[in-house]
């Protein structure tokens, strides 16, 4: 082995190191109650395993039934969770390990496709060092869910390689498999959809690829990403369709575009922010509205506009500078807010890819400052041996707020202050462990600061398992009211009503939630029980055969069906 082929397996060694040191906790960990559950712990067609019927639901448009859905169209990622439930089953220290390796495996992979782009060892390493530790990616690694971040990217970093290879020797093959790993890239997070750009972006800086001016020249290089490009519009149109289908892009009512351009604005400049000072950061930063100050607005967009100015001024000497910011605005451009998806005004889990460019500057921007210092190695040496066992220690803290979902929503609310998602998770914890009077102190801290129908639901729960079914009966009721087209509190309060023998207004609900829902299988199952409660056998024959399509492995309504023609034979007889 050679002496630089040593000190490469060196430094992916001690990243490799570096990066289980901190996230080895995550092991023990649990599932979160905040998308774990539509992700994987409660999705039926997760826990079923890796099935054909399973991957033909990963790729349909239909991501699950009353409470199982994404906001994305993301096949590979539904897959992924179906082969760790196959390997590891339901216990969430598997799917923790999971995300954990595919974490290592971009961090290895990045720093060799940066080393082979560039030849540049030591900063390669310490970019890839940044990008393994830094507390802003501890939610991308340690959130279940969020393996659509880490996979996404594990294609992300392939397709550089791919690209790479396809540039020493441009053949259409080669070009495929560029092609390809893109494809399973957008299949596991859309968010990946900016490579394109970023490979025009490599094309300038540090292929060569291209020339400042040479318009020929880039123009060729546009049309060359155009098969990609138009996969990107494949992916933007099935995740609008699938967002517009579950309701999930915020309105213009809700969010204003002034609101939305605004909060962009603010966000870049908190996340160049947080990657220097990475403290009191929380899994949910509600979004403001229209309550963000205007001189925070203005003052962002100045922030931006100078160094966007600093860096087009300096491309000719430093063109990683360009390369790098121009990285670091165009990945956030999906996830930025200018199409609002969710409660949030930023993400931490938002920087797994973008904050790679603002490493890109750092790591060959600071020995530019300082190239004809003598003791430049030893100052660079001394920096990255304060920053990165710094960066350890604040991201291994953190990393311990994701232990379970009353350290990890008591957190977000200490640092966020009143925020009604987080009393909301934080209630559903309590109410998980049974401690139901902190779970509805929790809820009402919601409810003041802005009633929702989900809130309502989980007190109705609450009180139906005290068995105050009249105060479970009001709040579904109001749950209703607040949001019509909301299957699961119309399933509750059916049920609250077969239980008190009003069968009548039973059927009645469970036939609301099935025409908001119509795959909702245990609406189905108990709107079939009590169809053959009122003697209406045949109905209740129709919705456990309907039970059986959805789901073939169903005892419970096999038994039922069963039993149901047994009572049809007897009237038979009698008649």
């Amino acid at each position: 082995m050679s002496h630089h082929n040593f000190r490469e397996w060196l430094i992916a060694f001690f990243l490799i190191l570096g990066t289980l040191m901190v996230f080895w906790p995550v092991l023990n960990y649990e599932f979160i109650n905040y998308d774990d559950d539509t992700y994987v712990s409660e999705n039926p067609h997760i826990q079923d395993g890796l099935t054909w019927e399973g991957i033909k639901w990963a790729f349909s448009m239909d991501s699950g039934s009353a409470s199982q859905h994404a906001d994305f169209w993301i096949p590979m990622t539904f897959i992924s969770h179906m082969i760790t439930i196959e390997l590891f089953g339901l216990d969430p220290g598997g799917h923790h390990l999971v995300n954990l390796m595919i974490h290592i495996m971009n961090t290895a992979l990045l720093f060799w496709a940066l080393r082979n782009l560039t030849g540049a060892l030591w900063k390669s390493g310490f970019v890839a060092a940044l990008f393994a530790i830094h507390p802003l990616h501890i939610e991308s690694v340690a959130w279940v869910t969020e393996r659509k971040d880490v996979l996404s990217t594990l294609f992300w970093i392939l397709t550089l390689w791919a690209y790479l290879f396809y540039t020493k020797r441009p053949e259409v093959y080669r070009y495929l498999l560029v092609a390809f790993t893109f494809s399973l890239g957008l299949m596991a997070k859309p968010m990946v959809m900016t490579l394109p750009f970023v490979l025009l972006l490599l094309d300038y800086w540090p292929l060569q690829r291209i020339h400042w001016g040479d318009h020929r020249t880039t123009l060729k290089r546009v049309l060359e990403k155009s098969p990609l490009i138009i996969l990107t519009g494949i992916c933007l149109m099935l995740t609008l369709l699938v967002q517009q289908k579950w309701e999930t892009v915020g309105s213009l009512e809700a969010f204003p575009l002034g609101s939305r351009i605004g909060n962009a604005l603010i966000s870049y400049s908190s996340y160049i922010g947080k990657m220097f000072w990475p403290l009191d950061l929380a899994v949910l930063y509600p979004h403001p509205g229209n309550q963000l100050p205007l001189e925070l607005i203005v003052g962002s967009a100045l922030l931006l506009l100078a160094i966007t100015i600093l860096t087009v001024w300096w491309s000719s000497k430093a063109p990683y500078l360009i390369v790098g910011w121009l990285w670091f605005l165009g990945t956030l451009v999906p996830v930025i807010g200018l199409i609002q998806v969710g409660q949030q005004a930023m993400a931490d889990r938002y920087t797994y890819i973008p904050l790679i460019g603002l490493f890109i500057i750092i790591a060959w921007g600071i020995p530019d400052l300082i190239p004809k210092w003598r003791h430049q190695k030893l100052f660079l040496s001394l920096g990255a041996g304060l920053i990165l066992p710094s960066l350890m220690v604040i991201a291994w803290f953190q990393v311990q707020h994701w232990r379970n979902s009353i350290s990890l929503f008591k957190h977000a609310i200490e640092t966020t202050g009143t925020n009604y998602v987080s009393y909301h998770n934080l209630g559903l914890a309590f109410q998980t462990e049974g401690r139901f009077e902190e779970a509805i102190g929790e809820y009402q801290k919601a409810m003041a600061i802005k009633p929702n129908a989900a809130l309502h639901n989980n007190m109705g729960v609450i009180f139906e398992k005290q068995g105050l079914f009249n105060e479970a009966i009001r709040e579904y009721q109001e749950a209703v009211a607040l949001r019509a087209h909301y299957a699961r509190p119309h399933y509750n309060l059916a049920n609250v009503y077969f239980r008190q023998e009003r069968l009548n207004e039973a059927i009645l609900e469970y036939q609301k939630a099935i025409t908001i829902t119509p795959n909702y299988l245990e609406a189905h199952l108990s709107l079939g029980k009590a169809y053959g409660r009122t003697g209406q056998l045949e109905k209740a024959i129709q919705e456990f055969n309907t039970v059986l399509k959805l789901n073939p492995k169903s005892l419970e309504a096999q038994e039922f069906l069963d039993l149901t023609y047994r009572l049809k034979e007897k009237q038979k007889k009698k008649e």
